[in-house]
């Protein structure tokens, strides 16, 4: 399975949990839907929420005409809290944006088996 087949898969479960386990917030000027799970912490983004700022530097801006822009209809942003020496962290596990027609664009994909246990907790506490 390719990174963006297991990035649909834990979009698909995610939307289905996030009704009543999530919070409208403000953030960067965009309403999104922020959850936490366990662990992770997730941003649901659609396209009534606002629109993305413009760039706000000349790096930010090449990027984006490099790039393209970033802004599919919908996005989703995952983290996940590690502990590591004592210290707290957020690490990003996954940023994916898709459209209206189909098609999706995987940003960013953490390497390693999260998207698994994920998965499974989001499984089991459905079960429950």
């Amino acid at each position: 399975m390719t990174r963006l087949h297991r990035a649909l898969a834990v979009r698909d479960a995610i939307l289905k949990w996030l009704p009543g386990n999530s919070r409208s917030e403000d953030v960067g000027g965009m309403r999104v839907q922020r959850a936490d799970f366990g662990k992770y912490m997730l941003m649901f983004r659609t396209p009534f929420g606002g629109s993305f700022p413009a760039p706000r530097d000349y790096d930010m801006a090449v990027f984006v005409q490099q790039n393209g822009p970033m802004n599919l209809a919908y996005g989703l942003d995952l983290w996940e809290w590690v502990e590591k020496d004592g210290k707290r962290r957020i690490v990003k596990l996954m940023n994916l944006e898709w459209g209206h027609n189909g098609e999706a664009a995987l940003r960013g994909f953490h390497k390693s088996d999260w998207d698994s246990a994920l998965l499974g907790n989001l499984t089991a506490e459905k079960a429950a």
